[in-house]
């Protein structure tokens, strides 16, 4: 969809002070989260409606205001120069590439996204300037706005997550408050050589992190009745099974590799008055012990999970209970997973069986859910649970 935009005759629409009551622009920049002296990048700027604010905003952010039309980039020049703003740059972008000249911490791209005719094309060419942990902001027009592009050039919340996902990115945030547009916020899908502690920090670090809340229903399910003791949280993160079983008695020990998790359990525990003994450490070289715990949750660990099963299993004491849950194998297919997680490795059918066959088998089920996507096509994927029992020695 092209359209040349002209500063002269789309200002006074584009910078409506009546646009703020819907477009809330200190509500979204609060929302982003701007630290000190940040690289950002408008994609879209048009007349510099938001890279204005952003040049203004109080943490000093260095604001590079793409556009791929020449007029707007040319007025968004003097504009900088007239209001003194030392810190806006106009950037000459393409219909391919922004043209950035140097790697940014955000992309902004507000009533933009419609215009890009290669949208997954176009950001897998910004992969390569973007930082580490950078965030692609994209904000755009909701089916029923009454205003915005034709209805063709609307696309559903799930249509931009596919499209980025297929580009590389997984959807870390979405914000429902503005009411004409949808709000999505994403990072890189990280690669296989990516450092396990970077990619959960910043995971931990979202406004709406992965694996918060309310304890798994098949830890709370599997403890019911048993006398508390001695239980090890293998890959607690941000400890919601870790703080539930504290609070029922148990002595619990947590293990994560994350800084940012362990800080974040150390505080929430404080202010419940619970006593979890938090560890940062990677489980691969954590001595486990030998016949130590009466009880071992094992949570979403997939890989790390099937690599150290024999040291759970002798970590284990007799008459401890084990509990294992984590996604199926085919949720490597599943493009809400792929978007959102960045394809998290999961347990082939009967693998948990097989790899603790060893143990007394209490409860295995693979719980398969279909959901229909709102392009028809079939989403399929799997929740795995194990719970399983050491016999005591004869």
């Amino acid at each position: 969809m092209m359209r040349e935009f002209d500063p002269q005759r789309d200002r006074e629409r584009l910078e409506d002070p009546q646009r703020d009551s819907w477009q809330r622009p200190g509500d979204v920049l609060r929302t982003l989260k701007l630290g000190p002296g940040m690289k950002i990048a408008d994609i879209g700027a048009g007349t510099g409606y938001f890279a204005v604010r952003l040049a203004r905003h109080e943490s000093a952010p260095i604001v590079y205001a793409v556009d791929i039309a020449p007029k707007m980039v040319e007025f968004l020049r003097q504009r900088a120069q007239n209001e003194k703003l030392d810190r806006l740059h106009a950037v000459q972008g393409s219909e391919t590439s922004p043209n950035l000249p140097e790697a940014v911490d955000l992309v902004l791209v507000v009533n933009t996204y419609h215009h890009i005719a290669d949208r997954i094309g176009y950001f897998q060419k910004l992969e390569p300037l973007l930082r580490p942990q950078a965030r692609v902001a994209i904000i755009d027009w909701k089916k029923d706005a009454p205003m915005g592009p034709p209805a063709a050039h609307r696309f559903p919340p799930e249509q931009i997550q596919n499209e980025m996902g297929r580009a590389g990115y997984r959807l870390v945030e979405q914000h429902d408050f503005l009411p004409h547009q949808n709000f999505l916020v994403f990072t890189r899908i990280p690669g296989p050589g990516t450092d396990p502690r970077t990619v959960w920090n910043e995971a931990f670090s979202r406004p709406n992190p992965p694996l918060a809340g309310e304890p798994s229903a098949i830890v709370v399910q599997a403890v019911q009745g048993l006398r508390p003791g001695k239980a090890l949280d293998f890959g607690m993160g941000l400890g919601r099974n870790a703080l539930w079983l504290a609070s029922q008695g148990w002595e619990v020990t947590g293990i994560d590799i994350s800084d940012v998790a362990i800080e974040k359990v150390k505080k929430a525990a404080a202010e419940k008055q619970l006593k979890i003994d938090a560890v940062l450490a990677d489980i691969r070289q954590y001595d486990l012990g030998q016949a130590k715990w009466d009880l071992i949750v094992a949570a979403n660990m997939h890989d790390l999970t099937v690599e150290n099963a024999p040291r759970l299993i002798a970590a284990l004491k007799p008459g401890g209970l084990l509990v294992v849950e984590g996604f199926h194998a085919d949720v490597r297919t599943s493009t809400n997973f792929r978007v959102t997680v960045g394809i998290p490795p999961g347990h082939p059918t009967n693998q948990l069986v097989r790899l603790f066959d060893g143990l007394r088998i209490l409860r295995y089920e693979d719980t398969m859910n279909v959901r229909e996507r709102q392009d028809r096509a079939p989403q399929t994927y799997s929740r795995v649970h194990l719970i399983a029992y050491k016999e005591p020695a004869n």
